[in-house]
């Protein structure tokens, strides 16, 4: 049996991607997202790699899958569901605060298609998923 793994795809207000780095190359970007642990859903597994990477919060019965590569099942907010976190009280804008044991790499929001770019270790799945999705 093979490992399952999630991923979430959140996009804001203007059209932007959520993505963490690997590591301090910040030119190598992915969604938030992770191995499926034992006794996890796919849905509680994005939700808890959401919050570990970025600080951001979500039930995982507000996520639908969206697209599967493979043993990769990637996630959104059904309509009505909603992303919780602390924010900036002066912009509005959400705080990204990793909550992890250890640390993953800088979460930000980016243009949609810097996930598919080809120096990321993820970006030719990205791109082919993008594109299904109609993003690209």
């Amino acid at each position: 049996m093979s490992r399952q793994s999630s991923t979430i795809l959140v996009i804001d207000m203007h059209g932007r991607a959520l993505a963490v780095s690997r590591g301090a190359n910040t030119r190598d970007l992915g969604m938030p997202g992770g191995w499926v642990e034992a006794g996890e859903t796919g849905e509680q597994a994005a939700a808890r790699e959401l919050w570990e990477e970025t600080g951001l919060r979500v039930d995982p019965r507000d996520l639908e899958p969206i697209y599967r590569q493979g043993d990769c099942t990637t996630y959104t907010t059904r309509p009505g569901g909603a992303i919780g976190g602390h924010a900036d009280p002066r912009t509005g804008q959400m705080i990204l605060e990793p909550q992890g044991d250890h640390w993953e790499g800088y979460p930000g929001f980016v243009p949609v298609a810097d996930l598919a770019r080809p120096s990321s270790t993820f970006g030719k799945s990205n791109r082919r998923m993008l594109r299904d999705l109609g993003l690209l």
